[in-house]
Parts: C-alpha cells; sequence; structure tokens
C-alpha cells in the first residue's frame, strides 16, 4: 500500500529575510562567514563599553549569528548586518525585537567606530524604522541609551524619537549598574 505524506507533516516554510537598501548601504542578514566581523565590532572598545557581555572569541560570535538566524526564523526580531556597497564586510548592525501582541518593537543598533560620524547609522535606522513601520504594522518603536551617549541620543532625536525618561540602574555594563535613558517614536 501507498501512503501519502500529508502537507502537515511537510517541513514549514521559513520565512525570507528582508533585505534593505540605499546608494550609500545595504542591511542584510549576517552569515557564520562574517563571524569575525561580529567579533571585531563588539570587541571594539568603544562598542564593548556599551555592552553587558563581553565577546571573549569568535565561538562567541558564531553561536550570535545562529542565535540571531533562530530569532528570525521564530519571528521574535531581526538583526541585519550593515554593509557598504560592493563588500561582504559587517560594520555594524541594526535590530528590532517585535512585541507582537503590542504592534511595539525595541530597536538597538551598532557601528564601528572608523565609521562614526559618516550617517551611515542614521540610514540604517532609517532603513530599519521603514520596514517596521510599514512592513511588519508597527505602532512604536522604543530605544535604550546609556545617559552620557550623546551621538545615540541625537541619533535617536533626528528620527523624531522623545525622551520618556531614565531608567535608574536598568544596564549591567562593565561590571556595575548604569543609568539608561528610554525613548520612543
Amino acid at each position: 500500500d501507498y501512503t501519502s505524506v500529508s502537507d502537515a507533516t511537510a517541513a514549514p516554510e521559513l520565512p525570507e529575510f528582508p533585505v534593505l537598501g540605499s546608494e550609500q548601504l545595504h542591511l542584510g542578514q549576517i552569515t557564520a562567514a562574517q563571524a569575525g566581523d561580529l567579533f571585531r565590532l563588539f570587541t571594539a572598545p568603544e562598542v564593548a563599553n556599551g555592552h553587558g557581555e563581553r565577546m571573549v572569541d569568535v565561538e562567541h560570535a558564531k553561536r550570535l549569528v545562529e542565535n540571531l538566524s533562530d530569532a528570525f526564523q521564530t519571528g521574535v526580531g531581526i538583526c541585519w548586518g550593515l554593509r557598504l556597497p560592493g563588500s561582504s564586510e559587517v560594520i555594524g548592525t541594526c535590530s528590532l525585537a517585535w512585541s507582537t501582541p503590542n504592534h511595539s518593537a525595541l530597536l538597538s543598533y551598532d557601528l564601528a567606530p572608523i565609521h562614526w560620524g559618516r550617517g551611515l547609522m542614521r540610514e540604517a535606522v532609517k532603513l530599519a524604522l521603514g520596514y517596521g513601520f510599514h512592513e511588519r504594522g508597527l505602532n512604536r518603536v522604543q530605544a535604550t541609551t546609556l545617559t552620557d551617549n550623546d551621538r545615540s541620543k541625537a541619533l535617536l532625536k533626528a528620527h523624531g524619537f522623545t525622551q520618556e525618561g531614565v531608567l535608574r540602574e536598568y544596564g549591567f555594563i562593565g561590571g556595575r549598574y548604569r543609568d539608561m535613558c528610554s525613548f520612543s517614536l
């Protein structure tokens, strides 16, 4: 006897990762081959000082790539790798973590210090927000930044974010609790 396999047992179709871009920047999925780029990004002192967990080796970065892929596949969020046109090197990240029932997301971003001051993160955030509001139907996006991170606060304000307040001792960064500014759009 021949028994057919029903569609219910077929592997679910995985969502297609949205690729975004402009003339100066491309946002795409981060691959295992780019783990070294992530390691360099997150171990740069200027970037690492804004994070709680320190990246210790490239294997840690490879696990992060797997976690980011899983987060996208399961609908938890999306993290784009930022690349310059014509390059495969990831120079930064921009992510949205979904709160689907609330039609909201948490925005986060990092950029290699060598690329600061060129408007690249402004472009990345613009593209990510466009995707979130227009493609995902978001109502609200929230972001937090260290109280002394004037560049990040200026970036958020340039995109129309409003500072809602200060979250006292909200982040455990560099071995101590740090105050964070809360912004929303």
